[in-house]
């Protein structure tokens, strides 16, 4: 019964619905850039070894830039940040769709850095919201549920994780792909748009998740100060 009373009170948490969403979908995105990367690599820029280049400016780019994301978040706010973050995924996959098959080597680790500092700040700013998810559910349902909402984002998180393998896989079987056999020029086109259009779509999904989630920066002032009321803090 108190399971069935905490889930009947997740239905109604919008907050906590969005935030789990969003970092099922951030997820996803990281989970089939890395996925469709290994094809791109292969089959189009045709230098495997750049993945060696491409992973050290990754993790230098991580080091560098995240220790920063804090200032960020409290100088501009969690929402536009995890906007940001995913619309510099978007920037890199326009870049593509113009650069085609073109895109030299210095290119495409442009394009590989630029994404994996969105996806790291997208990635960053969603965990960033589980806070406040627990101070609304507090305000609204009478109890912050921190171990339930901590659950439910691990559980969207690995979900639609899981998704990604099947969803370029099945995408490049309808092309005919088959590793044992020569890469075609619709088996190439395919890849491309992988990169490009899979982006771009979870871009538009975030965003609209974004504007459906209900603790923007100003109410999240507002419901912690309530909370402060209610407790008897000054």
């Amino acid at each position: 019964t108190h399971i069935r009373e905490q889930l009947g009170q997740l239905a109604k948490n919008r907050a906590v619905i969005c935030a789990g969403l969003l970092l099922g979908v951030v997820n996803l995105s990281i989970s089939i850039n890395a996925a469709i990367s290994m094809y791109y690599l292969e089959y189009i820029v045709g230098n495997v070894e750049l993945l060696t280049v491409i992973s050290v400016v990754k993790i230098a780019v991580t080091l560098l830039t995240i220790p920063v994301l804090p200032f960020l978040l409290r100088r501009f706010g969690k929402l536009p940040m995890l906007a940001f973050g995913m619309a510099l995924q978007g920037l890199s996959a326009v870049w593509l769709a113009v650069l085609r098959e073109n895109a030299s080597p210095m290119e495409v680790i442009l394009m590989s850095t630029i994404t994996t500092l969105g996806l790291s700040y997208a990635n960053t700013c969603c965990f960033s919201l589980i806070p406040d998810c627990t101070d609304y559910t507090e305000l609204h349902f009478g109890s912050a549920q921190a171990g339930l909402i901590n659950a439910t984002g691990t559980f969207t998180r690995q979900f639609f994780g899981a998704f990604s393998t099947l969803i370029v896989g099945s995408l490049m079987a309808l092309v005919g792909y088959d590793a044992n056999l020569p890469v075609t020029e619709p088996i190439r086109a395919m890849i491309i748009h992988i990169k490009v259009w899979l982006p771009l779509l979870l871009l538009a999904v975030t965003l609209m998740l974004i504007r459906l989630y209900p603790i923007t920066r100003a109410y999240g002032q507002q419901m912690r100060a309530e909370l402060r009321e209610r407790r008897g803090e000054h």
